[in-house]
């Protein structure tokens, strides 16, 4: 089911940005390696049913659409606004790419803030409990964290610092972004993929995390996804 998995991720890829039919069948095939190659047709009927299966989702980009021209922004769950000048310009394929950001930004930017949160979590953890865990905050790679840790220390960032830091402690808070039309969101959190690596690009085996210090069954754990 990997290349099924792939091809729905795809579809609610295209969705958040606004892609076409055509768009969203080339980037099925793209992504799958040609396992999957649906026709612009299959396609609009993938993103037709998701829109079936999901009302609220068809109400949301409606709305962000029509926040373009007023109140002329759209907010996401913390309260920072992407405006636009609609307005003030009269071209259609301009105003087809803002409302393809409007409809984006909500979604990429409270995730992109809840990271900013996440990652301000982490240096107050390291803080909190100095000496306890000697990692260090490597890079931020659009909504993943790559961390530098001691092996022998591993098993805190992975079921500690990472659970609590990017999930426990990074609440999303409640929020509608157009008053009276969209239902408000309750306050919720996002699930935290972990991997572990040894090297660039490749994960560690069970045995080269043993090697550095992280117990057996820590290191099972860790690498059994």
């Amino acid at each position: 089911y990997g290349a099924m998995r792939v091809a729905a991720k795809t579809i609610h890829f295209g969705i958040a940005y606004q892609r076409g039919a055509k768009a969203v069948a080339r980037a099925i095939i793209a992504e799958t390696g040609g396992k999957l190659a649906p026709s612009p047709e299959e396609a609009q009927r993938f993103i037709d049913g998701f829109y079936d299966t999901y009302p609220e989702v068809r109400d949301y980009v409606d709305y962000c659409k029509m926040s373009v021209i007023r109140p002329g922004y759209v907010s996401n769950a913390y309260g920072r606004r992407r405006r636009f000048m609609a307005q003030e310009s009269d071209e259609r394929g301009q105003l087809a790419a803002f409302e393809r950001e409007a409809v984006n930004m909500p979604i990429q930017g409270t995730v992109a803030d809840t990271l900013n949160v996440a990652v301000s979590n982490m240096y107050r953890w390291r803080l909190m409990y100095a000496g306890r865990c000697n990692y260090r905050i490597i890079l931020v790679v659009h909504d993943a964290v790559l961390i530098e840790v001691p092996g022998e220390q591993a098993h805190i960032v992975y079921n500690e610092v990472l659970p609590q830091c990017m999930t426990t402690m990074a609440v999303i808070p409640s929020w509608y972004p157009w008053p009276h039309t969209v239902k408000k969101s309750e306050p919720f959190t996002l699930d935290v993929d972990r991997e572990v690596y040894i090297r660039w690009g490749v994960k560690a085996t069970a045995e080269e995390l043993v090697a550095r210090g992280v117990s057996t069954e820590d290191a099972e754990l860790m690498t059994k996804h």
